[in-house]
């Protein structure tokens, strides 16, 4: 059996706290300590990087045991990425201080110890929240959900770089979640961001008002249609550019949609 430390690295805009020690209801991880550390850079002291210590237990093999603290070091990416609203990248193997235990033929056990430093490149981070010890420990500690199809999917959207590209899965995701219905989308973009602009929907050929419906058409769903349909007087660029001026808006209305979705699950 294996056991013992694996260490990572990664970047993290937007969150700075002191280490954190959590007890993860995660299999085989034992507990972890999560860190921020401001780089020694004078000329650029907002730097720094997140380190993770994962203390695994139970794997039969050594590459076991890295695959386990692998997959908590994702999952922790995953749910600071939801909670804050910023990318955390995948965070990276840096090292690790494992304890192989071998069972001998006279009962004894016979103890190796297995040492090695990863790669690790430079990575920044830029610090502009600093949230509670308590609330960092609960979000980690919190019991792995297996309906996280959406929380997955949003840390995908979070991932991408192209702002047209963040804003449509971010869109996909609420329209799943409300039935691949526009209108509900609306509807419930209205309870979560009652002073989000909106316009009149764009009348299909054929359908009437009344039979189209009253519901306005938000802002969000204005920019999906507008790269989705054909829309008269608009242009990419211009879509584009509102898209990404509307994403930070739009990140915290598909994250409370998907909060309210786990809630009733």
């Amino acid at each position: 059996m294996f056991k013992g430390l694996v260490k990572f690295q990664a970047a993290f805009s937007g969150v700075e706290f002191e280490a954190i020690e959590i007890t993860p209801s995660y299999p085989d991880i034992v507990k972890a300590t999560i860190a921020s550390t401001p780089m020694p850079m004078p000329s650029s002291p907002e730097e720094g990087t997140i380190l993770l210590t994962v203390d695994v237990t139970g794997a039969d093999t050594f590459h076991d045991a890295i695959h386990k603290a692998e997959e908590f070091a994702l999952h922790v990416a995953k749910l600071l990425t939801f909670e804050f609203g910023v990318f955390h990248q995948r965070f990276r193997h840096v090292g690790d201080i494992l304890v192989e235990e071998q069972s001998q033929p006279d009962g004894s056990i016979k103890t190796i110890h297995h040492l090695s430093d990863g790669i690790s490149t430079g990575c920044t981070a830029y610090f502009r929240a600093k949230p509670s010890i308590e609330k960092v420990k609960s979000i980690l500690e919190e019991k792995p959900r297996s309906d996280c199809l959406y929380s997955d999917l949003f840390y995908f959207a979070l991932g991408l770089t192209d702002p047209l590209s963040k804003f449509m899965v971010l869109y996909l995701i609420v329209l799943t979640l409300c039935e691949d219905n526009q209108k509900k989308v609306d509807q419930c973009v209205l309870k979560i961001q009652p002073t989000v602009s909106t316009n009149p929907r764009h009348k299909p050929l054929g359908k009437s008002k009344k039979e189209f419906g009253e519901t306005p058409e938000t802002l969000y769903t204005r920019l999906r249609n507008q790269v989705s349909h054909v829309r008269p007087e608009t242009t990419i660029e211009t879509t584009k550019s509102e898209m990404e001026q509307s994403l930070s808006d739009f990140i915290k209305v598909t994250k409370e949609v998907i909060n309210q979705t786990l809630s009733k699950a």
